[in-house]
């Protein structure tokens, strides 16, 4: 971590949001800092941006978290502002990447496809869902929605909500993949277990499955795309 520029060491991000930021970390400074454009939201949501050199030009890079439960409208809304957002800039090469909140395969998804930009998952691997909310796989999300009269859905979850999207002549993706795919090991439970101790009085376990997250994260690589 000490080898990363921290997009929002501040979190600022968190301002005017009920507990939701967005943040980058990159090895790479971006040309002129991060810029930060509110979307309407319940949520205090935000999409994230920065342009990176490259050898192949100019790179925008954004992140966002969509509006969360049954918001179809307004992750429509925020959608279209990202892509204006975006196309103002007037940068060849984009990638737009985060937690969406609506699943490939929904009829929501038609705003996703509007923005003119490739869904690496479905393209480099399309005969495999992707789920990365998945209650087959990870156990402490089953748990969760089995468990927990607070959570905001029960039962099996099988959704591809995080995505990685790229818009370019001068790059494409080579490989993606899921990350976070399996629980902590005993001595990463047990850091895990203290902190959640300290700062949030949970009730979890050693013997508890303890995964990084209830999603499972994305790695995807870029290539120049004269590269064979």
């Amino acid at each position: 971590r000490e080898s990363y520029l921290l997009a929002d060491p501040r979190g600022d991000t968190f301002r005017h949001s009920i507990h939701y930021g967005v943040t980058m970390l990159t090895k790479v400074a971006p040309l002129s800092g991060f810029t930060v454009r509110s979307l309407p939201s319940q949520m205090g949501r935000k999409v994230l941006i920065g342009d990176f050199q490259t050898s192949e030009g100019v790179f925008t890079v954004s992140t966002v978290h969509l509006e969360s439960l049954d918001s179809s409208s307004t992750r429509a809304v925020q959608l279209r502002i990202i892509g204006e957002t975006l196309a103002e800039r007037h940068i060849e090469s984009t990638a737009l990447m985060g937690d969406f909140n609506l699943c490939g395969t929904w009829p929501e998804n038609e705003h996703v496809t509007k923005l003119g930009m490739t869904d690496v998952w479905p393209a480099l691997r399309p005969t495999e869902p992707g789920w990365s909310e998945d209650t087959d796989v990870n156990g402490m999300l089953a748990m969760t929605r089995n468990g927990d009269s607070s959570s905001a859905g029960k039962g099996p979850k099988h959704v591809r909500f995080d995505r990685f999207l790229v818009k370019s002549s001068k790059w494409k993706p080579s490989q993606i993949q899921l990350l976070g795919t399996t629980p902590l090991s005993l001595e990463e439970r047990k850091e895990a277990l203290k902190i959640r101790q300290s700062d949030f009085s949970s009730d979890f376990a050693l013997d508890d499955p303890v995964w990084p997250s209830d999603h499972f994260g994305l790695f995807c690589v870029l290539v120049p795309a004269t590269r064979t």
